[in-house]
């Protein structure tokens, strides 16, 4: 009784309950899939890379390599598992987003809004299909739970042993969300923008003391990539026009999370001045709208934390579906906040109309694509298989190559690791 009341108070049954029926309607096929593209690398991992800065890799990631290790050795490679625990994970990121966007709205329709939004974003396919996303589940799993607690230790009117308890678990899930990955470092960001938000005012010395493990955990994993093991931080070569370029980019398809609407645009290309005139105007456009919003102090944490965050993923990485996953929770928050002060239900059957819709059926598509890569990796394994038998797999011995190239990327992102897979898999029973 005491468990079910206390989960009624984070999150009401009868909400939560559908959100889970709405996600598993949506990812409940990919308990089926095979492993694909990186997976294949990702399993067959030294168990040194769990603490080590591995060289060649921008990456530092320990808590997702141990829970790859764990399913690993407990499940060997049976996709089944892997899947599963990425739907739950993703599931309980939902009734997470659904509970902390409670501190920036306070109807319950428009929190239940904001976590549909978070289900439906059209770049989750990646992160529910591929296992190899796990350190992103992982990592925004502990970033939300972390701000819940930190948001209830803000609220929280007097300094005592209850307070303290939350600033530890704030603390705790701010470096495993950095533990999982390094993007985990965002979280600081939200606690600064919902501290704007709620109007506190903290010194320096104040701000050093609540995010020290935090920001000194990502400044010794930054200076040991960098000192011991000489890599670079960012996975990949950055430029000013290219850091502009994935700005943009990730901004415009996380303001208006329609890609249908953004495929057409990328067609017109090749009038490249029309393209960028098109860009250039809904952005003035937006901009306006922001300044004469009437409630704009309450669009305002969204807008800055979706801003932030772009910047972030901008001048570390090109824009990657995986890496969207960070701009889920502050596009479904923005357009929840817009909507907050509308009463006209023609405007919230528009917004189910061209936002949820639309990025419903762009994830289907996309499963459909997964699952016909999923079943050629399958074959491959199973053809190995009974042509090879148990004999010795040796690096030069690739399995040859199957299906259209528009699968090329899903399916043996490396050749070589599929093979030790197999080896692994088949002949060390």
């Amino acid at each position: 009784m005491k468990f079910k009341k206390l989960f009624a108070t984070f999150v009401p049954i009868q909400s939560s309950i559908l959100l889970v029926c709405i996600s598993l309607i949506i990812y409940l096929p990919s308990l089926s899939f095979f492993f694909v593209g990186d997976d294949f690398a990702n399993l067959t991992f030294h168990p040194t890379d769990i603490i080590l800065v591995r060289s060649g890799h921008n990456h530092f990631f320990p808590l997702s390599w141990l829970i790859l290790t764990f399913f690993k050795y407990f499940f060997g490679t049976n996709a089944f598992f892997y899947h599963a625990l990425i739907v739950t994970i993703f599931i309980i990121n939902v009734l997470l987003v659904k509970r902390i966007s409670a501190f920036f709205l306070k109807e319950e329709k428009l929190q239940f809004l904001t976590a549909v939004l978070f289900a439906s974003f059209f770049a989750n396919y990646e992160i529910v299909f591929w296992i190899s996303t796990i350190f992103l589940n992982t990592s925004l799993l502990f970033y939300l739970a972390g701000f819940y607690f930190f948001a209830t230790f803000l609220n929280a009117p007097v300094w005592n042993k209850q307070k303290a308890r939350l600033f530890l678990l704030f603390s705790s899930f701010s470096l495993l969300a950095i533990l999982a990955q390094e993007y985990g470092i965002s979280l600081v960001l939200l606690c600064l923008v919902y501290m704007w938000h709620r109007n506190v005012r903290w010194n320096v010395k104040g701000l050093l003391q609540l995010f020290s493990i935090p920001v000194g955990t990502f400044l010794l994993i930054s200076i040991t990539k960098l000192l011991i093991v000489t890599i670079s931080l960012t996975p990949s070569a950055i430029t000013p026009l290219r850091a502009t370029k994935s700005f943009f980019t990730f901004f415009s398809y996380s303001l208006y999370p329609n890609p249908y609407a953004w495929e057409l645009l990328y067609q017109m290309r090749k009038l490249y001045l029309p393209f960028i005139g098109v860009i250039l105007v809904l952005g003035v456009l937006f901009f306006i709208g922001v300044l004469k919003y009437k409630n704009k102090k309450q669009l305002a944490p969204a807008f800055l934390l979706l801003v932030g965050n772009c910047f972030m993923l901008s001048v570390t990485s090109v824009p990657q579906m995986r890496y969207f996953y960070y701009l889920a929770f502050p596009s479904a928050l923005m357009w929840s906040l817009f909507l907050k002060d509308c009463k006209y239900r023609l405007v919230l059957i528009a917004v189910t109309i061209f936002l949820i819709v639309p990025q419903f059926f762009f994830i289907q598509e996309r499963m459909g694509e997964w699952g016909r890569a999923s079943n050629i990796s399958r074959h491959i394994v199973q053809g190995l298989t009974k042509e090879n038998g148990c004999q010795k797999v040796k690096r030069d011995v690739f399995p040859p190559w199957i299906g259209d190239d528009r699968y090329k990327a899903y399916i043996i992102a490396h050749p070589h690791t599929l093979m030790v897979l197999f080896h692994h898999t088949y002949c060390q029973q």
